[in-house]
């Protein structure tokens, strides 16, 4: 069961909420509204309540959740455990916010993806599910590890 945070206008949001289920003949889930009403837990409730194996949330939003529940105390409250996955997109997810996703959802193997509307697919991301059910890259806090395929991707600083 897939559950995604975002606005279905944005291309994750669609991707996750319409077309990617759709492909995999999936079940979706989609919330609207801010995820800390009526409370910090309301994720948490709809991954318990539907049995949801991969989560997708902007890390503004996880960001959104942390800062009201830093201690991960509405996450204990419900059974997540379901969660195998939990995927970012956007901006790149900090290293504090996911350091606080490890500690509040242990079962789930955090990806966070760099990709925006205009690209139409991930440009950075670690492939969830296509080796043996684990990443195929360690995923670091503060990495959204390497680019994906169709991508030449280079770093520059003042020097090159």
């Amino acid at each position: 069961m897939n559950f995604a945070t975002s606005d279905i206008g944005w291309i994750v949001g669609h991707t996750n909420i319409v077309y990617g289920p759709t492909l995999r003949g999936s079940a979706s889930v989609f919330f609207e509204g801010k995820p800390i009403t009526p409370n910090p837990g309301i994720i948490w409730e709809k991954v318990q309540e539907y049995g949801v194996t991969m989560l997708f949330m902007a890390p503004t939003g996880v960001r959104v959740i942390k800062k009201e529940d830093y201690e991960g105390d509405w996450a204990k409250k419900y059974d997540t455990s379901s969660l195998n996955g939990f995927c970012t997109a956007g901006e790149r997810c900090d290293p504090d916010t996911v350091s606080w996703l490890n500690r509040t959802l242990p079962s789930a193997m955090i990806n966070d993806t760099w990709w925006q509307t205009e690209t139409s697919w991930p440009i950075c991301g670690n492939l969830l599910n296509v080796a043996k059910n684990g990443p195929i890259f360690p995923t670091l806090p503060g990495s959204v590890t390497k680019p994906m395929a169709g991508y030449d991707l280079k770093i520059f600083n003042e020097q090159n």
